[in-house]
């Protein structure tokens, strides 16, 4: 997806400025994206023969990797609008503290980084509010899977018949 003012490769760029809502699409995209990546990996590996695991830890490492690349680039650029040097992006790394990145002002007009971002068109806005919503929502729907998986799990319905506990009444029977 490209902005007015802004082409693809300005996206992948340490070099410029970006304001608020554009940090906070660009991050949420990224998430989205690396998310859905992620769930591809785990399904694949649960699948694949055990010969091929490490292969995919391997894939997994990779991807975490770039993830990480992908994920601190719109961060410089942040850094870089409220004149601040680009290895400031690593403390956008840690969690909560990031979210100063979505707070501090901009700097008015040109700075020692270039000129102002350009204004942001109603797509971008929109999107700065949707995606970092879909990003949580899908959170707290992968947390809430992760729960009843457990649950499941230790209450012995996800046993086979080989694993289960015996007991001493046949199922269906209330006494």
């Amino acid at each position: 997806m490209t902005f007015p003012g802004n082409g693809l490769r300005a996206v992948f760029s340490l070099r410029g400025r970006i304001g608020r809502a554009r940090y906070i699409a660009y991050r949420s995209a990224v998430l989205l994206a690396f998310g859905l990546v992620f769930i591809g990996f785990s399904l694949l590996t649960g699948v694949l023969p055990p010969g091929w695991r490490l292969f995919m830890g391997i894939l997994i490492l990779l991807a975490t990797v770039s993830a990480l690349v992908f994920y601190t680039l719109p961060a410089v650029r942040r850094a870089h609008d409220f004149n601040a040097s680009g290895w400031l992006a690593l403390l956008s790394l840690i969690p909560l503290l990031n979210l100063a990145f979505w707070f501090i002002p901009g700097t008015a007009g040109s700075n020692r980084h270039g000129d102002a971002p350009p204004a942001n068109s109603r797509l971008l806005v929109v999107s700065a509010v949707l995606l970092p919503l879909l990003v949580f929502l899908l959170f707290l729907y992968f947390a809430w899977m992760g729960v009843m998986s457990y649950q499941w799990a230790s209450t012995g319905r996800g046993a086979t018949a080989e694993q289960a506990p015996a007991s001493a009444e046949p199922p269906g029977e209330d006494h």
